[in-house]
Formats: C-alpha cells, sequence, structure tokens
C-alpha cells in the first residue's frame, strides 16, 4: 500500500533547554513537576497546526504599542524586529509573534502588579503580529525598565521583553523573554540563569543601526529560532535521522504572572460559539483591555454538532494543593471526525478552529467549550483515542508543559500508543471525568496525583 506523506520535527536542542527546576527562581519550588516528563513519538497531535489563519483567531494586527491611545507613552521609543527562523535557518512564515511587557517605569498595565510605580495611561504594553514571506516581524514600543520582585532580598528583574510565538506546529510553540544588551541586571537574574550559560546570549537582542530611525527610534534586533518541520516525509523514512541543524534554539522562559491583558481573549475557551470564557477582564484596568475573539456566533455549527458539543473544567494545583490564579492553558485537538485543520477542505467546519486559551480564575479553575474530537491516526492505519493535547504556562513554569486529555470509558484507550507508554498507575491523571455536563480534568503540579507531562 502507498503510505501518506507525514511531518518530522527536529529534536529540542538540550543545550538551550533550562529545567523545570530551578531552586534559586523561588517559584518553580512547587510549581515545576517534580517527575520527568514521558517521551513521546511525534503523532499528528503534536505536527499539525501550519494551516491556522491566526489573525482570524486572536484578533487584528498591533504592531505600533506607541499608538493604541490619544497621547504619547512616556519613555524611550524602540524598534524590535527581527525573524522567525526554524533550527536549520529557513525563515517561518506565517508564525503568530505576540509580545507584552513592563512601562518605561517597569510597571504592567496589571491590576496585580502593585509596585510603586507610575501607571502610563498611554501605553498597554501589548502587541501581535504575524512574520512575513522572509520570517520577519517589527515592533514599535518603549523601551520597559527594571522592576523589584519578592523572590530574594533585592531582587530586580532586567528590562525585558515577552514573547509568545507559534510557528509550524504545534510542538514549535515557545515562549521566551528578549533582554537588552549590557543590562548589569541580567546576570543577577535567576529567571534568565536557568538557561545553560552558553544559550543565555540568545536571549539578548543586537543593537541596530539599520533599523535606527534617525531622531525617532533607537533599533534592536532580535531573531528567534524554533525547532524545524520536515514536510512529507515518506513513512518509510520517519525513522531516518533528521538532517543536522545550523542554527541554536531559543530557550524557553516563563510566561510571569501579567500575560491576562495581552494573551487570553474573551471567547477564547469557547471553540464553536460565542460564550465570553477564557479571560480575566478583572485584572485589566478600563480603557485598556484590547483582547476579543474576533469570531461571531457560531450558530450553525452549533446547531450541526450539537450532540458533539462538550465543556471541559477543571483546578489547576501546586505542591501544597493551593490553586494557581495565574495560569493560562491553551488546547488543540481534532474535530469531531479526528481531522486536524491541516487536512481541512477549505471552509470546513468553520469557526472551530482547533486552538483554545483560557486563563485560571482566582480559585485556579478553567473551562473550554469545544466538541468531543474523534479518532486520529497515528501511524500505518493504527488509531490514537480521541484527546486534547493542553498546555500549561504560568509563573514558575520556565517550560511550557504538556499533556492530554482523554474521556473515560472510550473504547480506544486501552489501544492509544501515547497512552500505553505510561505507567499504569498514572493514567488516571490524563483521564477526564464526566460530572453532569462537564468532563472534569483537574491539574496537579506535584503530589501523589501528579499529573503526566509529555515531551516529544
Amino acid at each position: 500500500m502507498t503510505l501518506d506523506p507525514i511531518r518530522r520535527i527536529s529534536p529540542e536542542d538540550a543545550g538551550a533547554r533550562p529545567p523545570d527546576l530551578h531552586p534559586s527562581y523561588k517559584s518553580t519550588v512547587k510549581r515545576a513537576p517534580s517527575l520527568p516528563a514521558i517521551i513521546v513519538p511525534q503523532t499528528i497531535t503534536e505536527t499539525s497546526g501550519a494551516a491556522l489563519d491566526w489573525m482570524a483567531i486572536v484578533g487584528e494586527t498591533v504592531d505600533d504599542l506607541t499608538a493604541q491611545h490619544q497621547g504619547e507613552p512616556i519613555g524611550q521609543r524602540i524598534i524590535v524586529s527581527g525573524r522567525v527562523l526554524d533550527d536549520l535557518g529557513r525563515p517561518v512564515s506565517g508564525a503568530l509573534v505576540e509580545i507584552w511587557q513592563a512601562n518605561a517605569a517597569g510597571r504592567y498595565i496589571h491590576k496585580g502588579d502593585d509596585w510603586n510605580a507610575p501607571i502610563d495611561p498611554n501605553f498597554t504594553g501589548m502587541g501581535r503580529v504575524v512574520t512575513d514571506a522572509d520570517g520577519g516581524y517589527s515592533f514599535v514600543t518603549i523601551r520597559p525598565g527594571a522592576y523589584p520582585w519578592p523572590n530574594h532580598e533585592n531582587a530586580w528583574r532586567p528590562a525585558h521583553i515577552h514573547f509568545s510565538v507559534f510557528g509550524d506546529a504545534i510542538a514549535t510553540r515557545l515562549i521566551t523573554q528578549m533582554y537588552f544588551p549590557d543590562d548589569p541586571l541580567l546576570a543577577l537574574d535567576p529567571i534568565a540563569a536557568a538557561v545553560p550559560e552558553a544559550a543565555v546570549k540568545r536571549m539578548v537582542a543586537t543593537f541596530d543601526l539599520e533599523t535606527t530611525r534617525p531622531a525617532w527610534a533607537l533599533g534592536y534586533r532580535f531573531d528567534i529560532v524554533l525547532r524545524s518541520v520536515d514536510k512529507n516525509i515518506d513513512r518509510s523514512q520517519a525513522s531516518v535521522p533528521p538532517p543536522p541543524t545550523a542554527l541554536g534554539q531559543t530557550p524557553a522562559q516563563t510566561i510571569g504572572p501579567f500575560f491576562h491583558y495581552c494573551l487570553p481573549a474573551s471567547g477564547a475557551a469557547d471553540l464553536v460559539g460565542n460564550d465570553a470564557i477564557g479571560a480575566r477582564p478583572d485584572l485589566i484596568p478600563e480603557g485598556h483591555n484590547f483582547l476579543a475573539s474576533p469570531l461571531g456566533p457560531a450558530s450553525e455549527l452549533a446547531a450541526a454538532a450539537a450532540h458533539y458539543i462538550i465543556n471541559i473544567a477543571g483546578h489547576i494545583y501546586d505542591a501544597d494543593g493551593v490553586p494557581l490564579p495565574d495560569a493560562m492553558l491553551e488546547i488543540w485537538q481534532a474535530d469531531e471526525d479526528g481531522n486536524y485543520p491541516d487536512t481541512w477542505a477549505p471552509g470546513h467546519n468553520r469557526p472551530f478552529t482547533a486552538f483554545g486559551r483560557c486563563a485560571t480564575d482566582a480559585e485556579g479553575a478553567f473551562r473550554f467549550r469545544t466538541v468531543r474530537p474523534g479518532a486520529t491516526q497515528f501511524a500505518d492505519g493504527d488509531l490514537q483515542a480521541p484527546h486534547v493535547q493542553l498546555s500549561l504556562s504560568a509563573r514558575g513554569l520556565i517550560n511550557i508543559q504538556t499533556t492530554r486529555v482523554y474521556f473515560l470509558g472510550d473504547p480506544h484507550n486501552d489501544i492509544d500508543p501515547v497512552l500505553m507508554r505510561v505507567p499504569q498507575e498514572r493514567r488516571h491523571t490524563l483521564v477526564a471525568n464526566p460530572k453532569d455536563d462537564v468532563w472534569v480534568f483537574d491539574i496537579h503540579l506535584q503530589g501523589a496525583d501528579e499529573t503526566v507531562f509529555f515531551k516529544c
């Protein structure tokens, strides 16, 4: 029989990956998973994703952070630009790049930031663009200030800009931070120091005279390197090692606690309709909430697939059983027929996007409204049980943690090739249980019921 081509993702750069537990970054002690991630093969769940129209999901482009209000923000205007590349040096076009940052005084527009520094009413500090054909992106913004944090005595975070990037596949997902050259605080920062020393420089921008605009703004260049995706690999060649990488991958950094005004939009956790779930508007001051799902009502889809629509909800807990009110979850899944966007026919099953985002509330709770996915292809005709990939980011998590949600009682669970790699006594941490009209899925970062996390 003729085997369909597949996609293959390069290995993660071990020389750039920070550990999950870095005790000098104190929040990792009770939040970093204590058990190693389980290595799983790359499946369509991890290698799909390139067909998404990101701006149809997250909203319009915001590339000038100094022009979102009537007045101009205070501070040194800068231009941050660069390219998103893969580790073979190829441009990644169509990549979603989102940023968020403090203002020139080092304060975030976030009700949880109570440092005694001025709020700039003309600066929100959020932006998003999609890379061009050459992998290029550019933002106009204000150079952020340093700020104190309670990690240790006299602790100050170096000036930085948070970056969130989606590349050619879900497994190339990256959250990182960009630092500035010659910052004396960088060498003292426990979060940056979690990265292997040789790779720290990959997170530091370089001054760029070419993009500096005379008498207007300084230019900084920051290239981002993701894992590469080889497309159209014959299944018979899937075990052949990929070519050696040419560029070092960009290290991960924590999302921090102040992401709410940039990433989880109202409605982003409803993949089939217009339920206003997913965001924390209570944490965003008036006049600074620019996040809303651009998707309109999905009544036609909801009516056609009503018997497939489900709710997935739960809580996230640290080592002491304390809920996380500052976590963000992202889900990625097939539709009810077991298909991902890469294989959808034009206009198929819209506006279902296969992707959703949700911030936890003050009690550490989350909820997604979506369709129950169908079984998906594994290899040579084998099937994966219906599942939802769930990725978790939070303060104290340096790396994105990825797990799966399976459904209690599904007959495919007993033969799922990924679930079978998990020790029997831990599989229950991956299985959602029905309760009323909700599939309940709690996440425990440590403890007796520590959730299984995966790496591919």
